[in-house]
């Protein structure tokens, strides 16, 4: 499902808005074949994977599909890193007692087709919720690869790492959807807070 939307968002679309029914034929496959709940392109029954998308700094259209579907994510841009990773053999889910509970999601389609075109979505979660003001003054972050700039790498907040210097243990690493330019502002605000969605192993013991 997810090599499908990683490979789908990489390909040239003539009209944005062409986004879910141009996709509806492999998505109704799939609800067939599990019998999973299909909703703006997300899988009901996967929401925690499902909502680990990131941008990779690709121009978002929420006019298109709701904000938390990675449906939004403009096609054919190049970029570094796939939307989803979090897909791979060895990354698997872990139960955590922590993670983001589904509370509601609906959907307004046009006519009566759940795999057509959005009108509106909405999204309920209840979870653990960090401020993102105390997150940065306990630990070191880091932006993704392609977000690294010239600002960034001056920012005391903002740690350079590398293969030879990989980053330690308590280090976070960062996907932001848009890269805002006041960034003075953006991250030492503190009224900013960062949702716990759900935990993966890199290690498949």
């Amino acid at each position: 499902w997810y090599y499908q939307i990683n490979d789908y968002t990489e390909r040239q679309l003539t009209f944005p808005h062409d986004q879910f029914p141009a996709f509806s034929g492999i998505a109704k496959m799939f609800c067939d074949l599990t019998q999973w709940h299909y909703k703006a392109g997300i899988l009901v029954e996967d929401i925690r994977r499902a909502l680990l998308w990131q941008s990779s700094g690709r121009a978002m259209h929420v006019g298109i599909a709701p904000s938390w579907s990675w449906a939004c994510i403009g096609h054919g841009e190049i970029a570094y890193r796939k939307i989803y990773e979090c897909i791979y053999a060895h990354e698997t889910y872990v139960n955590d007692p922590n993670e983001v509970e589904l509370i509601d999601i609906s959907v307004n389609n046009v006519g009566d087709d759940p795999f057509g075109q959005i009108v509106s979505g909405s999204l309920t979660l209840r979870g653990l919720c960090h401020p993102l003001h105390n997150l940065l003054k306990a630990n070191d972050f880091y932006f993704q690869t392609g977000w690294h700039t010239e600002w960034s790498s001056k920012d005391r907040n903002y740690q350079l790492f590398s293969k030879d210097r990989p980053p330690p243990l308590k280090a976070l690493r960062l996907h932001m959807d848009i890269m805002d330019e006041s960034k003075a502002h953006f991250w030492h605000s503190e009224d900013i807070y960062i949702l716990r969605i759900g935990m993966f192993s890199s290690n498949p013991d």
